[in-house]
């Protein structure tokens, strides 16, 4: 008898443990951890020199000095995983020439945006609906 109901308490608390087991996994995978990073996106060599945080949205803008390239990449910090507008631009000023990625929905991230920008300003931006900026020219040189 007490092996008959030890067992049935054993069994009953295997499928208590069951039953909750679902409402803990859907929280761990609504996680909002972008698994993309600014490096990643534009590639080896590729060091940050500036970043900025907006609603929603981290932009950076990276430059590698073997290639002379700036890259502009915006990472979502909500939403992340659902598409929703986010972009990302850069210009050069001398000889001027803008790229922009976007202005459009994605699910993780806008860009990479580059130009070969040595001894020369960028201006850059970024953002979502909700937020966005454009910087005046910087980085000279």
């Amino acid at each position: 008898m007490h092996t008959t109901l030890r067992t049935f308490l054993a069994g009953a608390v295997a499928c208590a443990g069951l039953a909750f087991a679902p409402l803990t996994a859907p929280a761990a995978a609504a996680s909002t951890t972008n698994p993309y990073t600014a490096s990643g996106v534009c590639g080896s060599g590729f060091t940050e020199i500036n970043k900025r945080s907006g609603k929603g949205y981290v932009t950076h803008l990276m430059y590698s000095g073997r290639t002379g390239e700036n890259c502009v990449v915006t990472l979502k910090t909500t939403k992340v995983g659902t598409p929703s507008y986010v972009y990302a631009a850069l210009a050069r000023q001398q000889p001027f020439d803008a790229v922009e990625d976007g202005r459009s929905t994605y699910r993780y991230y806008a860009g990479p945006v580059k130009l070969k920008a040595a001894g020369t300003c960028v201006r850059w931006g970024g953002g979502t609906h909700d937020d966005n900026f454009w910087t005046g020219w910087q980085h000279c040189g």
